[in-house]
């Protein structure tokens, strides 16, 4: 779901950033 999202795992892994908020609220969302 990283690369469909954000299009980069490490921008996503990568912790003190405002779009983890949104990371970890949307896989959820794409994993149904």
């Amino acid at each position: 779901w990283v690369s469909e999202f954000a299009g980069d795992e490490a921008e996503a892994r990568e912790p003190g950033k405002g779009q983890l908020e949104v990371l970890c609220d949307a896989p959820g969302t794409y994993v149904k």
